[in-house]
């Protein structure tokens, strides 16, 4: 059994993405060459204007992926980038961070809940109250 990590939010294209760039993209994603260590949890949306996660049920490295995504597809690509949030809430309550892209970069931001850590008396949940 191992530990999920469940995803929100899109990371948008800065640019209308090319069908050069797509095909390109897919090709990174999909991994197959195994350039990169882990499984690429992401899709692109069904707009084409971004990428979102694909609901992978053990998603691992997920700010490591994007970073290589957006290195990968930069250097062949120097009109892409790649901007917005990416959620990210794990089984622990106190494990929630935020994937911010600028365009060229992305970080890794931790965003714990304030509140008084609270443990269920009937399911033994833990959850923080107010935040």
């Amino acid at each position: 059994m191992g530990y999920t990590t469940r995803f929100e939010g899109e990371l948008r294209f800065t640019n209308p993405i090319s069908v050069p760039q797509l095909v390109y993209l897919n090709q990174l994603i999909e991994n197959k060459d195994g350039t990169f260590r882990e499984h690429i949890d992401l899709e692109v949306t069904r707009d084409y204007s971004g990428l979102k996660w694909n609901l992978a049920e053990k998603t691992y490295g997920m700010d490591e992926a994007v970073e290589y995504i957006l290195q990968a597809m930069s250097t062949k690509f120097p009109d892409f980038g790649l901007v917005g949030v990416l959620k990210a809430q794990g089984e622990d309550v106190d494990d929630r961070w935020e994937l911010r892209a600028d365009g060229r970069t992305s970080v890794r931001v931790d965003t714990p809940p304030t509140g008084p850590k609270v443990i269920c008396p009937h399911c033994r949940s833990t959850f923080r109250v107010g935040g």
